[in-house]
C-alpha cells in the first residue's frame, strides 16, 4: 500500500544554484542563498562538507536526520547530485523539498507546491529526470522577469539595492517555511505561506 502525500515528512532540503564567485549573489542562486541562511540557524554551528557531488550538512530535527544539500554540478545537472544523495541515504522523491528561483513569480512572493512539472526550470527538470518522478515538494522564490534584458541576463544578474531589501525579507520568510515543513505536512506550509507577499513598504518598516 502506498503512502498518502501527508504521510511523508521532508528528509532533505535541496537549494539550487551555480557554484563559483561569479554566480554567488545572482538571482539564479536564490536556492543556495536561502539554504545558507537556514543552515546558519541550525544548532551546533553546522558547516557544509563535500559529498554527493555537492556541499551538504545534516542535522537531527524532530527525531530524524535531515540533509541540506547544494549541488555543485551546475544548475542543468543538479539531478545528478540529488540522485546520489537519495540513493545512498534511501530518501524517496516525496521526502525532498527543492528551493529555487522562479521568474513566473514576482519578487516578494514565494510559492510552495507538493509536486508538478519543472515549468522550464532546468535544475528542477534535471531532478525530475534523474529521480523519474515529479512528486517532489518545491519552494519557489519569486525573482520576476525583469525589464528588457534577456532571460539568461536576468537570472544571472545580481539584485539591485532595492531588490535586495525585499529579497532579504523573502529569505527570512523562506527559512520560516522550511522550518515548518520539517515538522508539518506540505499542505500546512502551503496554507500558511502561499498568500504572503513582501512589498517595498514592508522593507521600510
Amino acid at each position: 500500500m502506498s503512502k498518502e502525500a501527508d504521510d511523508f515528512r521532508v528528509k532533505a532540503i535541496i537549494g539550487l544554484g551555480n557554484p563559483g564567485k561569479r554566480y554567488a549573489n545572482t538571482k539564479h542562486n536564490a536556492g543556495f542563498l536561502v539554504l545558507d541562511r537556514f543552515v546558519k540557524t541550525l544548532p551546533g554551528d553546522k558547516t557544509y562538507i563535500q559529498g554527493f557531488n555537492g556541499l551538504f550538512c545534516k542535522a537531527r530535527i524532530g527525531g530524524r536526520v535531515v540533509f541540506f544539500l547544494k549541488p555543485l554540478t551546475f544548475m542543468n545537472l543538479s539531478g545528478q547530485s540529488v540522485f546520489t544523495l537519495c540513493l545512498k541515504e534511501k530518501i524517496c522523491p516525496e521526502e525532498i523539498m527543492v528551493v529555487y528561483d522562479d521568474m513566473d513569480l514576482p519578487l516578494g512572493k514565494i510559492r510552495i507546491r507538493r509536486h508538478g512539472g519543472s515549468a522550464g526550470h532546468n535544475g528542477v527538470e534535471s531532478i525530475i529526470t534523474q529521480l523519474n518522478s515529479d512528486r517532489i515538494a518545491r519552494l519557489r522564490i519569486g525573482i520576476g522577469r525583469g525589464s528588457s534584458d534577456g532571460m539568461i541576463d536576468h537570472v544571472l544578474s545580481e539584485f539591485s539595492i532595492e531588490e535586495k531589501e525585499i529579497f532579504d525579507k523573502v529569505v527570512d520568510l523562506s527559512v520560516a517555511a522550511i522550518k515548518l515543513s520539517l515538522h508539518r505536512d506540505v499542505q500546512t506550509v502551503m496554507n500558511k505561506y502561499n498568500n504572503q507577499y513582501i512589498s517595498n513598504q514592508q522593507t521600510e518598516n
